[in-house]
């Protein structure tokens, strides 16, 4: 027993003891500032809160892993989810609702994918930094879901809320249930599939990469593919959470998704990441939302917070590189 139980911890890094730490701090103080905030019912919603981060943030991960940068995913997030509506979706009773069906989440699934993969396009074929690219998509794919929308909210019905809404039979939601698989099937590419290696290869040194006959740009095309895909999966939760697509629907995700994924331990030079980090830094910036909305903080005091956690983690990771330079996966 003794000997298992070193064995599970020996694969827990410093810095991943240190964020599940921090989880642990943060869920005491809120649940004694709070005599709601360890209620099952509210411990189940945050699990469901965090499983939007997470999965955005396990697709986005594959992005950095490789050195690069994704700004759009806020608003992949949004066009794939109005492209899927309006193809899926036939018009209500009333004004500005729609009635969806099972459709709506291949198309979903499809158009994300393929937004991930114009911005991988654009990076490969006009030769620009991810950075310049992705910013540029971040105003072209809102712009667009806006003008599909004219502005509007749109409330939805049907199966699009059986996701986001749905609980499995050991009474986890749907959303928390694919998140924990979308992390094994990243997992397992990274660890077992020639694709995930040559992810962390291209982000340790595309150079040398490309030298050792990798193709690069069949890698960034799946990163970014990917990245589009988990970010679709993510909105088709929220969507279903909340059940109404909005012009705010997605508005500044990008920023949360990045933080978690650097604040779990992916480098943002690339080559190194950790798709379980990814998770945990999920749980513990939707707890510190979830315990101050339930203290009453000032909602203002909610974008300084992550302002200073998102900074706190890169100069994390700026340590991290001084102290571990080689190419790592968790």
């Amino acid at each position: 027993m003794i000997a298992a139980s070193r064995r599970m911890f020996a694969h827990i890094e410093p810095r991943g003891a240190a964020l599940l730490g921090v989880l642990v701090v943060l869920v005491v103080a809120f649940g004694f500032l709070s005599d709601r905030f360890l209620d099952y019912d509210n411990m189940a919603n945050l699990l469901l809160q965090s499983s939007i981060t997470g999965i955005a943030a396990i697709g986005l991960s594959f992005v950095i892993m490789t050195a690069g940068i994704d700004l759009s995913a806020g608003s992949s997030m949004n066009l794939a989810l109005v492209l899927a509506i309006s193809i899926a979706g036939t018009a209500g009773t009333m004004e500005y609702t729609t009635q969806t069906n099972w459709v709506v989440y291949p198309v979903a699934l499809i158009a994300g994918t393929a937004l991930g993969c114009l911005n991988a396009l654009a990076i490969i074929v006009l030769r620009l930094s991810p950075l310049i690219v992705t910013l540029a998509t971040l105003s072209l794919y809102r712009g667009i879901a806006l003008h599909l929308t004219g502005g509007r909210e749109m409330l939805v019905f049907g199966s699009i809320r059986e996701f986001g809404r749905g609980v499995a039979g050991i009474g986890i939601g749907y959303p928390v249930v694919a998140m924990f698989a979308l992390a094994a099937l990243a997992t397992f590419l990274l660890r077992y599939v020639s694709i995930g290696r040559f992810v962390l290869a291209v982000g340790g040194s595309e150079r040398s990469a490309r030298e050792n006959g990798i193709p690069t740009h069949r890698v960034l095309l799946f990163a970014y593919g990917f990245a589009g895909f988990a970010a679709a999966v993510a909105g088709l939760v929220l969507v279903g959470r909340v059940g109404a697509v909005n012009p705010d629907l997605g508005w500044q995700f990008e920023f949360t998704v990045i933080t978690a994924v650097v604040l779990g331990g992916t480098s943002l030079l690339g080559g190194k990441g950790s798709i379980r980090g990814a998770i945990v830094a999920a749980v513990v910036l939707s707890t510190i939302s979830n315990g101050l909305n339930l203290i009453g903080a000032d909602p203002f005091i909610y974008d300084v917070i992550r302002g200073c956690v998102l900074l706190f983690a890169v100069v994390l990771d700026a340590a991290a590189q001084l102290r571990t330079p080689a190419i790592r996966t968790v």
